[in-house]
């Protein structure tokens, strides 16, 4: 893969997800088995009375990702662990959301409305939109810094 700035780019691989997963399916494949990992110590502690937020980082918009991302995640994680978060907050900013959602966070838990807060980020580039224009580029937006 080549940066914007024409550079190779070095990308951590996901060998158990096929290349061929796409849209909101492949973000599910990748956020999900965190989130449940993050979540295991919780569900060990056997209190349901623990209050747990999420704050999650999600890609800016740019060509090539799913339509209505950010609402087919909410969606699928209400659906998937219903009442499981006392708060949920999204970030759709890119490359800065992970940062954002640790602070919205760390407020999360000053403010005392949760005990603990799963802080989870997902993005995915497959070069699949490029591929079908032609382009070697990704479609990130950032060149890597130097």
């Amino acid at each position: 893969m080549i940066d914007t700035a024409g550079e190779p780019m070095q990308v951590a691989m996901s060998p158990w997800l096929d290349i061929g997963t796409e849209g909101e399916e492949r973000f599910e494949a990748l956020l999900f088995p965190a989130i449940e990992q993050a979540l295991r110590p919780i569900e060990d502690a056997a209190d349901p009375t623990i209050r747990v937020a999420l704050a999650l980082g999600l890609p800016a918009a740019r060509p090539g990702l799913p339509r209505d991302l950010e609402r087919g995640l909410r969606s699928r994680i209400a659906s998937q662990l219903p009442e499981r978060f006392s708060a949920f907050a999204t970030f759709e900013i890119g490359h800065a959301a992970g940062f954002i959602a640790m602070h919205a966070a760390l407020l999360q838990l000053a403010g005392g409305g949760s005990e603990t807060c799963v802080v989870a980020g997902v993005d995915s580039c497959t070069g699949r939109w490029n591929r079908s224009n032609g382009s070697k580029r990704t479609t990130s937006s950032m060149a890597p810094a130097r």
